[in-house]
């Protein structure tokens, strides 16, 4: 299957609760399917910094500056009865050093950690009520 992604950028919203639903990022969507693919965030944090360096490298300061960046990519390659599952996470950390060129400050990037994450075999289960069930269910009819 081709994938046509298209990216989509996400912040939080709110009511903002932390660690649930307050990390910022890019989520790559099928343009056919409209099915999650791949997600990549960053905690508030994290985004903070990013947004913090991306601003150094524009600027004209004169100061060097290290900036220690952690993401979470998450690709959704699984597919299951048409709905989409994690097939690998990637826990990165950076840390992204400024050096001063000739055309402006240049970002280089040397990994400091990273984590890789793979799910397969993945095993559904079926929930039935106590209508459904009858008599399966503490002998009532």
């Amino acid at each position: 299957m081709t994938w046509r992604p298209i990216p989509v950028i996400f912040s939080p919203i709110f009511p903002i609760e932390p660690r649930v639903n307050d990390w910022y990022g890019t989520a790559w969507i099928d343009v056919e399917t409209a099915q999650l693919l791949k997600l990549e965030a960053h905690s508030p944090d994290d985004h903070n910094r990013l947004e913090a360096m991306e601003r150094h490298a524009r600027g004209d300061t004169i100061d060097s500056w290290d900036y220690e960046i952690e993401s979470v990519t998450t690709w959704f390659e699984t597919e299951v009865g048409g709905l989409r599952f994690p097939s690998r996470v990637e826990l990165r950390r950076v840390k992204h050093h400024l050096e001063r060129g000739k055309k402006g400050w240049k970002i280089v990037p040397e990994r400091v950690f990273r984590v890789d994450q793979s799910y397969r075999h993945y095993e559904f289960f079926g929930v039935s009520t106590k209508e459904q069930a009858g008599s399966v269910v503490g002998g009532e009819p």
